[in-house]
């Protein structure tokens, strides 16, 4: 009977896009918690996801999608970045792990961004996961252990339930697409109960943010919005700039001078062990600058260096030079940037392009300027992933590359419904 059920539900398009889109939600709550949430829910979404394609393939967001040819060109990246490799299996292996993890996740996101209540609703989740996990980071500041999997702080550090210094990057990549609800707050019930609500509901992320101690997350924050900042004001004169660009820059810099201690001082800026990282990442470019030297591969070849006999074994043991980019130059060449960031910059300018143009055009019907103000604060959260990138994490880390994936894909699925919409 059971069997007969199921089988009569999954011969329904709408029955397997519920069900897909469910599963998708309860990952992006779940995110942070564990490795269970964000390796094994989204291959239970994907094959809903086919079964879906299978029924109403012609009526998909996919079918809509004008970008197919840049999926393809990243699908290249990754078969390039395997077959150039010195250790083809080792690179197979930690690619691989990505089907799963990352690469499904931007056809989940692709196609539940339906329209404008579907793309609210995944706002609503990512918000449920960072609330949650500020609360556990809050528990975590109060008890010193993490509530799910009882970690202890790290060098005094916040962990939430993520076991690591993850959690502040986490809070503000997925945290940024959120204040899109903050807006819709404020004006659905004015800035007193508006501005109680927000509070309550960003203030426990907030927490996590501050007290995690990520300065990839502080940067990508203030660089996000200095961009947004920008977006908004078209006629900016030179004293403008200087006034909301140029006063908060010197402000944190003299905060940093005076008062910054450790990680956080000038000098602690300054001699960051990035900057030796990158130059690593350098070297291991110059060994072969077309093909790099295969995905995975930046440790083994670092290790092999003349440098790495008199260098910090910390430093030489470290798996990534902490910048996506030159990650990607290095293992895979200048062949293998350009199939890998000129799909993804294409993908991220044609989204921003189109919703800037509708957020600027009030003749526009109010349905399809609120999808393209939520579309908005996605296309700020793939942002804020680039600036991360410049001194964040592996480019193939799963939990990092699965959110910005979320974000390309949740950005892509707007963007096609409002072109869908707009012809209609």
């Amino acid at each position: 009977m059971f069997l007969d059920f199921l089988r009569l539900k999954l011969a329904s398009p709408d029955f397997c896009f519920q069900a897909m889109f469910v599963t998708f939600c309860a990952y992006l709550v779940g995110f942070a918690s564990g490795y269970g949430f964000r390796e094994v829910l989204p291959p239970i979404s994907f094959l809903f996801l086919l079964a879906y394609y299978r029924l109403d393939y012609v009526n998909s967001n996919l079918q809509a999608f004008q970008g197919k040819g840049y999926l393809l060109l990243f699908g290249l990246f990754l078969i390039f970045s395997i077959l150039t490799s010195n250790q083809p299996l080792d690179s197979f292996l930690h690619v691989g792990r990505g089907l799963n993890k990352q690469f499904m996740v931007f056809f989940l996101a692709l196609e539940c961004a339906k329209n404008r209540q579907k793309v609210r609703l995944l706002a609503w989740m990512l918000l449920l996961g960072c609330y949650l996990e500020g609360l556990a980071c809050v528990h975590q500041a109060l008890t010193g252990y993490d509530l799910i999997h009882g970690d202890p702080l790290l060098s005094g550090r916040l962990t939430g339930t993520m076991a690591w210094y993850w959690v502040g990057s986490y809070l503000v990549l997925a945290g940024i697409p959120c204040l899109a609800l903050a807006c819709e707050l404020w004006q659905s019930f004015g800035r007193g109960i508006g501005s109680f609500l927000v509070c309550a509901l960003l203030l426990p992320p907030l927490f996590g943010i501050v007290f995690g101690g990520s300065r990839a997350s502080y940067l990508a924050a203030l660089a996000t919005a200095a961009f947004s900042l920008l977006i908004h004001q078209t006629k900016l004169s030179r004293k403008q700039l200087a006034l909301y660009l140029g006063l908060p820059t010197l402000a944190i810099i003299a905060l940093l001078f005076f008062f910054g201690e450790g990680r956080f001082s000038l000098s602690g800026l300054v001699h960051d062990s990035r900057l030796t990282l990158w130059g690593y990442a350098l070297k291991v470019f110059a060994q072969d600058p077309l093909t790099g030297v295969g995905a995975w591969q930046y440790r083994p070849t670092v290790q092999s260096l003349p440098l790495a006999a008199t260098s910090p074994a910390e430093l030489v043991n470290l798996s990534h030079p902490h910048n996506v980019y030159l990650q990607v130059l290095c293992e895979t060449g200048l062949i293998g940037s350009l199939f890998c960031f000129l799909p993804i910059f294409a993908l991220f300018l044609h989204g921003g392009r189109l919703v800037c143009q509708i957020l600027r055009r009030p003749q526009i019907a109010r349905q399809k300027r609120e999808l393209a103000h939520l579309a908005f604060f996605f296309w700020l959260g793939c942002f804020a992933y680039f600036v991360h990138g410049l001194v964040g994490h592996d480019f193939f880390r799963p939990w990092y590359q699965a959110l910005f994936f979320v974000h390309l894909g949740i950005l892509q699925g707007a963007a096609t419904a409002l072109q869908i919409n707009l012809k209609t």
